[in-house]
This record gives C-alpha cells, structure tokens and sequence, in this order.
C-alpha cells in the first residue's frame, strides 16, 4: 500500500458444530492497516502444526488440532515506515498459545533481518503482546526493503 493509504479488511470466522447439529456461529470484524512513510506489503499464511502440513492461505484442522499463522511484511518504499505496529486478529475459536516450546516457551516468533526474537503474550514485557483475540507486536522502524516475519500458534477449541 502506498503512503497514506488505508486498507480495510473484513474478516468472517465461521465454525459448526455437532452437538447440537447444525450449529453454526460466526463472527466479523474489520482490520485496519495504515501507513505513513513507506510502502508495506503484508502477506498472511497458515499451515495446521498436528498434521504437519505446510503454509498456505487456508487453514484447516480439528478440535484440539494446532495451527500456525504467520504474518510476513516488507517496506516496499523508499522512505522508512516509522512507529510501525503489526496486529493480527486471531481467529474466534481457536485460542491463542501463551506458550510454544518451538518459540522458548513464549508465545509469539518475531523475525526482523537476520534477527529473530521470542515475545511473551503479555504486555509490557517486551514487544509483543496477546489480547482480546489480538496478537500485536511494535515493530518499529521499517528502513527501505527491510522485512520480517510475525508468527503465533491457536489450538483449535
């Protein structure tokens, strides 16, 4: 997206259920990305952790099945992205894991350039943080070509 641009997606979560039949429940919501100074592409993958299968961009699995999503960006501009704060929604009915023991036992994997952190789930700790169903991490300056990588794993309920 360009400088100044704002990009609205709307996102719909929709589960069924066996017992009762028929069941269904959904739910939407809208995420907002804007930016100033540069040109940041994001891209989101997921790939399902208990079945071993690779990322792609949908996700399936079971109850109690693991998934991982993944949120890569990169500044495609010539002007540094300041203050850049990446936030994801996590999907409804999978829960966030507080604790991946392929992430140091932390629950969000930040990879910026060569550099790859572990971020805690809560805020204040470090850069990361989940919350109400979001996963944020403050990012920071983005110089021209510079990218990264944000991942976080949910347990299907």
């Amino acid at each position: 997206a360009p400088s100044g641009a704002a990009d609205v997606a709307l996102l719909q979560d929709r589960a069924g259920s066996a017992n009762p039949p028929g069941g269904v429940a959904l739910r939407s919501l809208a995420d907002t990305t804007t930016v100033s100074g540069g040109e940041v592409r994001l891209e989101k993958r997921v790939r399902n952790v208990s079945q071993g299968t690779g990322f792609g961009t949908l996700g399936e699995g079971r109850p109690g099945e693991v998934l991982e999503y993944c949120v890569a960006y990169r500044n495609l501009g010539t002007a540094p992205v300041s203050q850049f704060v990446l936030t994801d929604p996590a999907p409804l009915f999978p829960a966030p894991l507080p604790s991946v023991p392929d992430y140091g036992g932390k629950a969000i994997r930040w990879s910026h350039g060569s550099a790859t952190l572990y971020l805690t789930a809560s805020q204040g700790d470090d850069a990361g943080e989940v919350s109400g169903g979001e996963v944020r991490v403050e990012v920071g300056n983005v110089g021209p070509g510079e990218a990264g990588e944000v991942c976080y794993r949910v347990q299907i309920r």
